[in-house]
């Protein structure tokens, strides 16, 4: 095939695998040159006969390079020129791409791209330069060392700067840089001589074929890094020579003497991947592991950003012999890239033992004299002198008051504001006092940044620290600002000196405000703010360096500026990389104004009218309340404490409620864009579906069909008409055979049949989509030949048929795969897809006919819906046009009608609806006749294999005639009333009035019927054409087969089908199925779905899924399983088994078979051959077992089981949908060239779909699992095999651990499927590149140095070559409907458009280039030539259109598939439902804050490769890796956008303890999060508007929601407080009346907290719900949730959010959480529960209950305390069952005693130690234990204060109540004493009994006691103590003991006494809280009314009647409850005895 065909077709370049070649070669000679890695040898086979050698790092650049730069841009590339152009502008413009991130860290530092001497215009050489070569080999370098760098890809700049010491090394470059184009290294040499075409197999050919005499040789030259030697490759092969393996003459000898001179290499990894990487394992895994906070050790982003400070970056070069002068000047005395591989040289003694190291920064360059190498000193030398803590994470509420300062001030302003206005409006000074309070809060701020910043005691340096820097100034001048307003405001306050005559304090309070308000103006740009000063200092700096004369004076305003800016809250980017902004658009920006106008004007007025209003007269009556006053004069009292509490509440209220109206107006926002601009909601229903069907051909050519696509097709539509107008067949005569010419028409003769014949001959050298085009233009060709009717016209879509074509292709494609997952049935699918019609020449056609049919569905119910139904619609005009085609057409063939007839029959036109009775019954009757028709002529098609059906074929063929009649009468009729209407008849045959054209059309058909009446309706006529005549025999099944009666046989069948058929029989009846359909039809009238690119245009991108250890896929039996991997069933643990059952007798089969019991039957259906005649409906599992009738298709029940649950098969299947997609949509829009055979067209298609595309599936233990010696890891590496081969696109990246002869060792390796051989081959798979990997000599966690995901992530995104990476869980799905639209999803990525007139706009440039390629002018002198990277013109930017911020990320939506998982699945769906639409929409638009959330997200891979990644990894901190990822990436001013007419699925959490969990795990990670440096830098630079949707859509929300469980406190605390100290009711001061001192505050706060804790997540959903599905669907969801619990989980989850957020900003300790995303269907112990939820939550709920007093007032604190007591045990299945509560009764009971309980895993007293260690600081990880403690000390101050105020509500009491107080209390805790004294006595003699029978006394005399007080002291001790006193007196002392339980805990840690007693107060709580939740779980489970509701609720009711069978089952057949209890007590103590030998630490996990 030629060239030009390659190119026409995909792109391709004439010489792909040259180019591929001429890659290599420069990578090699680059990678030789400087030790990269060349091969690794498989650590299983060494020391084997035949050892594997893998392609490592050098052939991965290798193809890297080239799957970028010809399998993409050179494809992309539509500009003219040859290939070498083409190339070169490929390397231009990825170098650009490149680089850019590059460029800028050189100028942040100060250095130059390249020393003077590498510059392109010093290398003279003499022989002519390419300049895209000199591009091409930095472009290797960077990808050679990116390839390698293991764990430093997390530091972006770090790399930066190892590449500029390679890339500036003059020793080692300029010997490898430019060779002559003649010599075999250089690649135009390669490129041009194709006989090295195959020159890299070659190479692991010959590594593995002679690997014995290259060790040798090896061995004998010695290769050591620093030794660069061109004469070693020539005295390697006079060494293999020598051998006798090789020739001197042998084309082979060059490359074996190259691998022998430089070895496999690897000493880049080795002297500078390790010594960091050694670094990083002590200060990010070892640290981390042992708990070490974050701020003590150094994370990646400080080693990153070590290297970004322009100070350390020089002092670590001056050490490498590099002196940076000024401007950037470079002198170097030694190479730095030798200087660096010499770090860490020893001096080694004869033994071999170290014995002095070399002095910091100096080297022994002699290389003699016992000098080794040591990666420990390397190690130190990187921690001594260049890496330094630059960001200190602490844990404070000042970090959190710093990161959100003008959040907070905000509010604080707010509150002081409407304080003034409430109390001080005509008080001037209370007014000028705001600008006090601004100075302050800003005082304060840098007060934060001061003590946050500080150097720890006993940590890392800090570059840059606060107590010397920056900080500690900003503060001396805001305390200096501070105290002159101070001063100014006293002198004002007293009159001093002219203070007195004049507001000099006014008007300074004033301009101070006009300055912050003038400030904030200035410094606000769109989407982001600046430092007024910090830029003034910037533009000094420039000004300085541009001025020759005035240099010194720039820089003292340089200085000026930068000592004002030390006070600013924006710090200058000194240490990282931030030269971007982060600028939006002016209308994005305006938006966000608008919308943030609307949510603060909302919050403004509900703060006033709500809060503040209700505040004023209760302040001023409870400031004169006169409460516990101190002194005599009552000058001195507690009534400031009462207004304190009592505005608490107001301001806690002000701080949260804006994230109400947020919601709101978010809610309000979402609706409108997604109505108005998104066309959301546009088909919520299948009726839809079929109403707006016939539009969607044209819908998916505007937006499904790419420009050249389009063109294409066109095309080939062209090429067909052309092609097929001369041989357009004529009508048959009546009456002739079928298939026959038409006797006597007056058209054209038909062609021969050689003709014909040829042309079927041609057709079928013809694709699918080829031919459906040609018969679409054929039959609108032999519909319209000569001899047409007069005024015949074209169908009404003839120009639309290539949009139907191509539509109906891809719709049945999307229906196919609906079918192969078992969605829908047989019958469903053949309902959904088009028919397509074989109409081969000959066949006739008719006008307006197709080759293909609409499906079923659209025409079901349409019949009887027109004849019902006055009016039709255009879905039903279409459809039943369509169907009238379609029957004439069948007449015609059967010869019924002739072809002048058959167009009378099209022309005519009937009334849409009938006009009296008559009609209606005719056209009833026609409809039954037709149909009759139909059957009858199915019967006479049939086979007649003897006389009887011969027999019952005459008698159809005669009764066809009675049908025929039928309709003829029916047709008159319809004349009739046509001729009613329209009673005009036409003047003439040009007549354009259509009334009048319609009544001729009726007169004609009225004249065709009377001459078909006495013809063929003629009875007699029409038994002689079906007798002697054989009018119908080519219809006969025996008769010839034709295409005509196989098309007569698909029409009348469809006909059949659209008659019968409903609406409802035709729609799927799966939910799953019409949710993709009616979702592919929605998306495709998003007007944001733009027309796609084509397929060898668009960015190529890869899908990378992290995936650890979870299930794969779904075994059938363990036990089985095991034996067939010759292992013991007991190594069969922890399998996800489907025929297993669990303690209730339950299996995942039942559960699957249950709620998906329809899919079920498909599945049995699909298999039907396979069934060997077994009834479906007995069908087991068992059956599929080994030895089962079905074993055979064992792996199609598993794959079916797996598709429905959250495995990894699952998301493979339907990542792999994007190739299926990509190769349909190729297919459809190139189809193959005539002369080009189907094997080399499958070929290039293949070449190129795999160019776009790759899955990658990072399976971190897949190595390890494949040798593993349990069988689920044998089972789990199983799975993937099986995945491969059914896929053989699918790669799999794991890191392999082994240990070989130099030691343990990981290697980063990339497999494939051997495509051939089976699953259970141990060659089924095949390595294709093996990378070794640093040791990690700290932890056994090997190159998993951070958090698991993002490392494994890491070391996989070497394999993925793609430009754009799309980051995928392993609980992912996906639809080929979805996957058809990812091109225009990676379109909006914006890549650059490489057209003709982009082309001219450069040419200039290229010209000029071509220019500078010669080295001599034309007078002789050297010429320097051009260097293509000085600068780089639009035409050559990576994204031209974007500037230097191209578009980062592309995120888009995803639909939940297990939200029909039960209740629980459903609402954490429909919390994703609403995250996932319409809060990221609003994310997105207006506020410019939505970022990356991990999947689905797309990332620009060329971007992020140079700018950390797709997550960050510190251990213990980046929790929520992918979130950081989206910050770092905005930092450094790329852009974000969110598209919703594309989807994907995703699995969420089903039970409630994973829901919990994970809800947990991100709310610790946006704890981590506040403490950032990613946090604080966006924070501060977000312009306000901006800051304030970040804030309320990320963190803000987790603060507010601790906010608000501190609400719900202080509420009830607040009622109570008041009531206590008998303050309820106060004086109004105004009006002197009495007032209720809580007015308004109940309302306010009720409300606040209904709506944010349990109906906040609800709003959102409804207003998505209603826009996509409509209010009933709203309704009856809502409804259903809330009676389902949904109030109760969300409140519950909020605690969940607050509690473990506050935790960790606190404490820390947030981690990874593995929930697991099985079905929950098992029920989790009382034990497990409560110790899961007790201190977090059931603690908090039951102090609300003990404080609740006045429910009436505080029925939302009532609510939240239900929701959360009964949340854990209403979602735990199975908790009302009395048989299971009497098992966690005495469960509970052991584990009290410390009994350890199997579930839970501990005793009361491992989990309270458990609970207690981070508070008690047992790890001495807290940054403050003084802060922490004060902090928990004053934590008690509210309980303090109601104990003080209950003891001061003590009432009639004779005596002083302190008195009373004290001898009560001393009697209650004497008795106490002696009870506890006693029962220690007893029981340490063993006096059981005795205790038993004391126990019981001292029972009954407290209840004697109780009983005495309520009858006695009320009537003979009235002015005693009194029952109310007596009650008081218990609570004080409750709430004493609860103070003292907390000083203890937090004031004395290291008190052994304290913390018995602190023990054994949590000890008795829990009893108490025990018994309490059992009584009430007891008396529930006597009604078992509860325990049927919660099965009905939480599961679907299939299932829950599963559940009831095996509990009947499990009362007849399991041991009795006593014996089961008597078994499990017996265990529990087995268990308590058995020391259990700890196991040893896994591998952290990587997903």
């Amino acid at each position: 095939m030629s060239a030009a065909n390659r190119i026409s077709l995909f792109g391709s370049s004439s010489n792909d695998t040259g180019w591929q070649v001429a890659i290599f070669t420069v990578v090699k000679r680059l990678g030789r040159r400087f030790g990269f890695q060349a091969f690794n040898i498989d650590p299983r086979t060494e020391g084997t006969e035949k050892p594997s050698w893998t392609p490592a790092t050098i052939f991965l650049a290798t193809d890297h390079l080239y799957h970028l730069l010809v399998k993409n841009y050179m494809r992309r590339d539509k500009d003219t020129g040859d290939d070498m152009d083409r190339f070169a502008r490929a390397v231009h413009r990825l170098h650009a791409a490149i680089f850019q991130g590059y460029r800028d860290w050189c100028s942040h530092v100060g250095l130059p791209l390249r020393i003077p001497e590498l510059k392109l215009a010093k290398i003279h050489r003499p022989h002519t330069i390419q300049e895209w070569e000199y591009g091409l080999e930095e472009l290797a370098m960077y990808f050679l060392v990116y390839s390698e760098a293991a764990n430093l890809r997390h530091t972006p700049e770090c790399l930066w700067f190892v590449y500029w010491i390679c890339r500036n090394s003059f020793h080692r470059w300029n010997g490898a840089s430019c060779p002559n184009p003649m010599h075999p290294s250089s690649p135009i040499f390669a490129y041009e001589h194709l006989k090295h075409a195959d020159v890299i197999q070659r190479n692991i050919s010959l590594r593995n074929r002679h690997h014995a005499e290259l060790m040798a040789a090896m061995a004998a030259l010695g290769t050591t890094p620093d030794l660069v030697d061109e004469t070693r490759e020539s005295m390697a092969l006079t060494a293999l020579v020598h051998t006798g393996s090789i020739q001197p003459d042998s084309p082979d000898g060059a490359a074996l003497a190259e691998m022998a001179a430089h070895g496999d290499a690897g000493y880049f990894l080795d002297r500078v991947v390790s010594p960091i990487f050694a670094f990083l394992a002590v200060h990010v895994d070892r640290m981390g592991t042992d708990g070490v906070e974050i701020a003590h050790r150094i994370a990646y982003d400080d080693v990153n950003e070590s290297l970004c400070r322009r100070d350390i970056v020089a002092q670590a070069l001056l050490r490498l012999g590099v002196r940076v002068g000024p401007g950037g000047s470079i002198a170097m005395s030694r190479d730095p890239y030798d200087a660096l591989l010499g770090i860490g040289r020893v001096q080694i003694s004869v033994e071999g033992q170290p014995i002095a190291k070399l002095a910091a920064g100096r080297l022994d360059t002699e290389g003699t004299g016992g000098v080794g190498w040591n990666v420990e000193v390397a190690r130190d030398w990187w921690g001594a002198f260049v890496f330094r803590k630059t960001f200190v994470e602490r844990r404070s509420i000042f970090t959190m008051y710093r990161t959100f300062y003008r959040v907070w001030a905000f509010i604080l302003l707010e509150f002081h504001l409407m304080a003034v206005l409430t109390w001080g409006r005509d008080n001037y000074y209370a007014i000028s006092s705001l600008a006090m309070s601004h100075a302050l809060l800003s005082f304060l701020e840098q007060v934060a940044a001061f003590w946050t910043q500080r150097a720890s005691v006993g940590g890392p340096r800090v570059a840059g620290g606060a107590i010397s820097g920056r900080a500690a100034l900003g503060v001396l001048q805001w305390l200096a600002i501070l105290c002159v307003m101070a001063l100014l405001m006293a002198a004002q306050v007293i009159g001093w000196w002219v203070f007195g005559k004049y507001h000099i304090w006014w008007w300074a309070a004033a301009g101070y405000g006009g300055l912050v308000v003038a400030h904030a103006l200035l410094s606000t740009r769109p989407g982001h703010a600046v430092s007024l000063t910090h830029s003034a200092a910037a533009l000094a700096r420039r000004a300085r360096a541009r001025s020759w004369c005035f240099g010194w004076g720039w820089a003292c305003v340089a200085w000026g500026f930068e000592l004002l800016g030390a006070s600013s809250a924006r710090p200058p980017p000194v240490d990282h990389v931030a030269p971007y902004d982060m600028r939006v658009s002016w209308g994005t920006w305006l938006s966000n104004v608008v919308f943030w106008a609307l949510v603060l004007g909302m919050k403004g007025a509900f703060d006033w009218y709500a809060v503040f209003r209700t505040l004023d007269t209760s302040i001023l009556g409870l400031w004169n309340r006169g409460w516990l006053p101190l002194s005599s004069d009552g000058r001195l009292d507690g009534d400031l404490v009462l207004c304190i509490a009592r505005a608490l509440p107001a301001l806690v209220i002000m701080a949260t409620d804006a994230q109400v109206f947020y919601y709101l107006v978010t809610a309000l926002f979402g609706w409108v864009k997604g109505l108005v601009q998104l066309n959301l909601g546009a088909v919520t229903g299948f009726q839809e579906v079929v109403a707006t069907f016939h539009k969607a051909p044209a819908q998916w050519w505007r937006a499904g069909v790419s420009a050249a696509g389009e063109a294409g097709i066109a095309e080939a539509f062209a090429a067909a008409r052309r092609g097929g107008g001369g041989a357009t067949g004529r009508s048959p005569a009546r009456g002739a055979a079928p298939g026959g010419a038409t006797a006597g028409a007056s058209r054209s003769p038909s062609p021969s049949p050689e003709a014909l014949g040829q042309r079927r001959l041609d057709r079928g050298q013809l694709t699918h989509i080829q031919r459906l085009l040609e018969d679409g233009r054929e039959a609108v060709l032999r519909s319209l030949g000569e001899g047409s009717a007069p005024g015949a016209r074209a169908p009404p879509d003839g120009d639309a048929a290539p949009s139907w074509v191509l539509f109906s292709d891809v719709w049945n494609e999307v229906v196919a795969e609906l079918r192969e997952v078992d969605l829908i049935s047989n019958a469903e699918r053949d309902n959904l897809v088009f028919v397509h019609l074989d109409l081969e020449p000959g066949v006739e056609a008719v006008r307006g006919m197709r080759p293909f049919m609409l499906p079923v569905f659209f025409y079901g119910g349409q019949v009887s819906r027109a004849l019902e139904v006055p009016g039709i619609n255009s879905a039903q005009k279409v459809g039943l046009g369509e169907m009238r085609i379609l029957i004439v057409w069948l007449v015609l063939q059967l010869r019924i009608v002739d072809r002048e007839q058959s167009d009378v029959l099209l022309d005519f036109k009937p009334l849409e609806g009938a006009l009296d009775l008559e009609q209606r019954t005719a056209r009833r009757s026609a409809v039954a006749a037709l149909g009759e028709l139909l059957k009858l002529l199915k019967t006479v098609m049939a086979k007649a294999p003897d006389d009887a059906a011969l027999r019952t074929r005459w008698e159809a063929s005669q009764k066809m005639h009675g049908c025929l009649v039928k309709l003829a009468a029916a047709l008159r009729i319809e004349i009739k009333a046509v001729l009613r209407v329209h009673s005009r008849s036409a003047r003439g045959p040009d007549e354009k009035d259509s009334s009048r054209r319609t009544h001729s059309a009726a007169v004609a058909l009225d004249r065709a019927l009377d001459a078909l009446s006495a013809g063929l309706l003629d009875f007699w006529r029409w038994c002689e054409f079906v007798g002697e005549a054989a009018g119908l025999a080519a219809m006969h099944a025996d008769a010839p087969d034709s295409a005509a009666r196989r098309c007569v046989a698909a029409v009348a069948r469809q006909l059949e089908r659209m008659l019968d058929t409903s609406a409802k029989g035709a729609q799927p009846r799966g939910d799953e199925a019409l949710r993709v359909l009616t979702g592919f039809m929605s998306s495709l009238r998003n007007p944001t779905l733009a027309r796609p690119p084509a397929v060898e245009d668009m960015l190529s991108w890869n899908v990378l899924t992290p995936h650890y250890e979870e299930d794969v896929m779904y075994a059938l039996n363990a036990a089985s399983v095991a034996r067939h991997f010759d292992l013991q069933p007991s190594a069969a643990t922890g399998m996800a088994d489907l025929v297993r059952e669990n303690e209730d007798g339950l299996s995942v089969m039942q559960w699957l078979k249950s709620a998906y019991a329809r899919e079920w039957d498909h599945l049995l259906e699909r298999l039907g051959p396979a069934l060997n005649g077994l009834e479906p409906r007995h069908i087991t599992a068992a059956d599929f077992d080994v030895g089962g009738p079905l074993h055979a298709v064992q792996v199609q029940l598993l794959l079916w089981a797996s598709y429905r649950g959250q495995l990894l098969a699952r998301t493979v299947r339907g990542m792999m949908a994007y190739e299926r997609g990509l190769a349909l949509v190729a297919r459809l829009e190139s189809p193959r060239p005539p002369r080009l055979s189907e094997v080399a067209y499958e070929a290039r298609l293949k070449d190129l779909v795999s160019s776009k595309f790759t899955y990658v599936v990072a399976s971190q233990r897949y190595g390890d699992n494949r040798r593993a010696s349990a069988a689920r890891g044998r089972w789990l590496a199983r799975g993937l095999d099986t995945l491969m081969h059914q896929y053989p696109g699918l790669r799999v990246a794991t890191i392999d651990s082994a240990v070989a002869e130099g030691g343990a060792r990981q290697c980063a390796v990339l497999v494939r499927a051997n495509v051939g051989t089976v699953v259970t081959d141990p060659r089924s798979v095949h390595e294709l590149y093996r990378i070794r990997l640093p040791q990690n000599r700290e932890t056994t966690h090997g190159v998993i140095l951070g958090e698991g995901k993002p490392e494994n992530q890491n070391s996989a995104i070497i394999f993925c070559f793609g430009e754009v990476l799309q980051a995928i869980d392993m609980n992912q799905d996906n639809y080929l409907a979805e996957a058809l639209k990812v091109r225009s999803l990676i379109d909006e990525f914006n890549p650059p458009r490489y057209t003709q007139l982009e082309a001219s706009a450069a040419a200039a440039v290229r010209a000029g280039r071509r220019a500078g390629r010669a080295t001599t002018a034309a007078d002789g002198a050297p010429k320097t030539p051009v260097t293509p990277h000085g600068t780089i013109n639009k035409y050559e930017r990576p994204f031209p259109d974007m500037g230097h911020s191209p578009v980062v990320l592309v995120g888009f939506r995803e639909w939940v598939f297990s939200q029909d998982s039960g209740a629980l699945a459903s609402f954490a769906a429909a919390t994703e439902f609403s995250f996932g639409s319409v809060v990221q929409r609003v994310m997105t638009w207006p506020g410019a804050v939505r970022f990356h959330y991990g999947h689905p997200d797309m990332w620009n891979k060329l971007f992020v490769m140079t700018r950390g990644g797709v997550s960050k990894a510190t251990r213990g901190f980046h929790i929520s890796e992918d979130v950081f990822a989206g910050y770092n990436h905005t930092l450094r001013g790329g852009k974000t956008k969110f598209k919703e007419y594309i989807s994907v699925g995703k699995g969420r959490d089903m039970g409630f303890d994973s829901i919990n969990s994970f809800e947990s795990k991100v709310s610790g990670g946006n704890g981590e999060q506040a403490m950032s440096r990613d946090l604080f830098r966006m924070c501060s630079r977000f312009d306000f508007f901006r800051l304030m949707a970040f804030y309320h859509s990320g963190t803000g929300f987790f603060i507010n929601s601790f906010l608000i469980m501190t609400l719900v406190y202080l509420n009830i605390w607040v009622i109570l407080v008041l009531a206590l100290t008998n303050s309820m009711l106060v004086v109004d001061p105004y009006t002197l009346t009495v007032i209720n001192a809580l007015t308004g505050q109940a309302v306010a706060v009720s409300v606040n907290q209904a709506v944010q804790l349990g109906m906040l997540s609800i709003i959102v959903f409804a207003v998505e719900l209603l826009l996509e599905y409509g209010i009933v669907k709203m309704l009856g969801t809502l409804l259903v949730q809330f009676v389902q619990g949904s109030l109760a989980f969300f409140t519950f989850r909020a605690r969940t959010s607050a509690y473990y957020f506050m935790s960790d900003v606190q404490y820390g300790g947030a981690k990874y959480i593995p929930t697991g995303r099985g079905y929950a269907i098992k029920h989790s112990s009382f034990v497990k529960v409560y110790s899961s939820y007790a201190r977090s939550h059931l603690y908090f709920a039951a102090e609300l209950v003990y404080l609740l007093d006045y429910g009436a007032l505080t029925w939302s604190t009532w609510l939240v305390a239900v929701c959360i007591l009964w949340s854990p045990f209403w979602f735990n299945p199975q908790t009302f069952q009395l048989e299971r509560c009497k098992d966690d009764f005495e469960a509970w009971i052991l584990w009290m005693t410390d009994v350890i309980d199997s579930e839970a895993g501990s005793t009361w007293y491992s989990w309270n130690k458990s609970n207690l260690e981070r508070i008690r600081n047992e790890k001495m990880s807290l940054n403050n234990p003084m802060a922490t403690s004060l902090r928990g000390i004053a934590g008690a101050l509210p309980t303090a204060v109601l104990a003080l105020a209950a003891i001061s509500t003590l009432t009639n009491t004779s005596i002083n109540r302190w008195v009373i107080f004290g001898i009560a209390s001393g009697g209650f805790w004497t008795f106490i004493l002696v009870v506890w004294v006693v029962r220690r006595v007893l029981l340490s003699n063993y006096y059981y009994r005795l205790w038993r029978a004391m126990r019981t006394f001292c029972f009954l005399v407290a209840i004697a006691f109780l009983v005495c007080c309520v009858i006695f002291i009320p009537g003979g001790f009235s002015a005693g103590v009194g029952v109310k006193n007596l009650i008081i007196i218990i609570f004080a002392n409750m709430s004493a003991v609860s103070v003292a339980t907390q000083i203890l805990l937090y004031g004395c840690r290291d008190s052994i006494m304290a913390r018995h007693i602190v023990d054994a107060s949590y000890r008795t709580l829990d009893w108490i809280l025990g018994y309490i939740f059992f009584s009430f779980l007891f008396l529930l489970s006597f009604i078992q009314v509860v325990d049927m509701l919660q099965g009905a609720m939480l599961y679907n009711m299939k299932f829950a009647k599963a559940l009831q069978r095996s509990r009947l089952m499990e009362s007849n057949f399991l041991p009795s409850y006593v014996d089961r209890a008597m078994e499990r007590l017996s265990r529990t103590l087995q268990e308590e005895i058995v020391v259990k030998t700890p196991p040893r630490p896994k591998p952290t996990k990587g997903i």
